[in-house]
């Protein structure tokens, strides 16, 4: 945090929230033994309502269930999952870090067509996704102009000149600044009184150091 004050009375107070990289969900379902029939597995995923078609994973009736895992990996996609299979667990992973999706499931379906392999109808969410978000830097302005003049905002060692005039309000100081400052790297808005910086890419990322003199 930093608080700059000058002759025209402005004064402002920045603070950081630093993103975060986010966590990727990963759903596991597992096959419980071998199978012992030829005949085709079901595997039927489940997201947001949505039931796709159901995919039909061909077995020969001498599989492990890791062998059966692999083929099961081999043989569905799910879009925006990679699928992975380890110690007779089917793992899908998302791809991209995002809000945790409660109603994905991997249901695996082994009884219809006799295979010997039992039917799985609940995958379990083993790692709970977290959504990335950006860095957000506020400055807020904590005073208007009592006196006509010029503030200067610097942000990470490049100052930006801006004029205020007498009676200039919180709302309006801010609003000057944020008409004025181009930041690479940041979407600069202006919300009532205060200036907000907020990354274009998400992670944690070296604080924006932003003063207002």
């Amino acid at each position: 945090m930093w608080l700059g004050r000058n002759s025209t009375g402005v004064s402002g107070l920045a603070s950081v929230v630093d993103g975060t990289p986010g966590v990727a969900q990963v759903e596991t379902a597992t096959v419980g033994s071998w199978s012992t029939a030829a005949g085709d597995l079901i595997i039927t995923v489940t997201s947001d309502g949505v039931t796709a078609d159901p995919v039909n994973v061909t077995l020969d009736g001498t599989e492990s269930a890791n062998m059966i895992v692999n083929k099961i990996a081999e043989t569905v996609t799910v879009t925006g999952y990679n699928i992975t299979a380890s110690n007779g667990k089917v793992i899908l992973t998302k791809q991209v870090p995002a809000e945790n999706d409660t109603t994905l499931n991997f249901a695996i379906n082994g009884s219809t067509n006799h295979t010997g392999v039992p039917d799985a109808p609940i995958s379990a969410n083993t790692t709970t996704g977290v959504a990335q978000t950006a860095e957000v830097v506020t400055l807020a302005i904590s005073s208007g102009a009592t006196n006509a003049g010029n503030v200067i905002v610097t942000v990470n060692d490049t100052p930006t000149t801006v004029a205020v005039a007498a009676g200039d309000t919180q709302e309006q100081v801010a609003a000057k600044i944020g008409d004025l400052l181009t930041v690479a790297g940041y979407n600069v808005t202006v919300s009532n009184r205060d200036v907000v910086f907020t990354s274009t890419t998400t992670g944690n990322l070296p604080d924006l150091r932003v003063t207002l003199d």
